[in-house]
């Protein structure tokens, strides 16, 4: 009779951690989703907002807000006309209307308002804000000082209110009022004879004479002053702000605009004749 041979405790233990280990990872491959199933799943969308973040905003509204500070456009109206507007105002003569300037002229057009402004009714303009020619006119009448003038004058330009020529513009960005002043004055009297007023012994002024075959020519140079605009320096050779162009025309090579006049650019300064 054989003897009963005990299981070895050992051998049993092993049998069932790799039963236990083979169910485990039967059970998960049975619960793992196959590839169709993965397929099924409905694809997540971003979803899309119409409103932009607040940085988009801010980019956006950039525009708009330069768009609102700038001021309705508005045509560079002439000193001439402005000038003659002013003076027909205050006389309560009709305007003229056979003497309009040049489209080129900005400057005598706006002086020639003025002083049909002064010495006629005012002309009929749209409800869109005063022009320079009203303010101008306005302080006229009310008998106001050429400080106040150029205080008003100043203010309207630096908010953008009124067009401004640019032969009036100074270095610092300020209206000259003094040589639109001047200019009422001289356009007040037309039969006036144009009196230049250059003094050889001022500041900036400089010239100088050239003998070629027996002819004597004379070159005038003018060396840009603090405060001065190319209107101011036309009035005092020309004694007439609007011939600003000539001597603007004249200085191209430096000068891009009749507003960009600085302190100490050396200018030609070419004769003219006037007639």
């Amino acid at each position: 009779m054989k003897q009963h041979t005990p299981p070895n405790p050992h051998l049993v233990r092993l049998l069932i951690i790799g039963a236990a280990f083979l169910t485990v990872t039967l059970a998960l491959i049975l619960m793992q989703p196959s590839n169709s199933s993965l397929a099924e799943l409905p694809e997540i969308e971003t979803p899309y907002s119409d409103t932009p973040d607040d940085n988009t905003v801010a980019r956006a509204d950039t525009g708009l807000i330069n768009l609102m500070r700038t001021p309705t456009a508005s045509q560079d109206a002439p000193v001439d006309e402005i000038t003659a507007g002013v003076l027909a105002s205050l006389s309560g003569a009709p305007k003229a209307t056979t003497t309009a300037p040049a489209q080129d002229d900005p400057l005598r057009s706006m002086t020639a308002g003025v002083l049909a402004s002064l010495t006629g009714p005012a002309p009929k303009r749209p409800a869109t804000g005063a022009s320079m020619q009203d303010l101008v006119t306005q302080a006229l009448k009310q008998g106001q000082s050429d400080a106040y003038i150029d205080a008003l004058i100043n203010e309207a330009a630096a908010t953008g209110s009124i067009a401004v020529p640019s032969a009036l513009r100074t270095e610092a960005g300020r209206v000259d009022t003094a040589t639109l002043l001047a200019a009422l004055v001289r356009k007040s009297n037309p039969e006036a004879a144009i009196t230049p007023t250059i003094d050889t012994n001022s500041n900036g002024v400089e010239v100088r004479v050239v003998q070629r075959a027996g002819e004597t020519k004379r070159y005038n140079f003018y060396t840009v002053q603090s405060g001065d605009s190319l209107g101011a320096i036309a009035h005092r050779f020309y004694g007439d702000a609007a011939f600003y162009t000539s001597i603007f025309d004249a200085n191209r090579q430096i000068l891009s605009s009749p507003d960009r006049v600085r302190a100490g650019q050396r200018l030609s300064i070419p004769e003219i004749t006037s007639g």
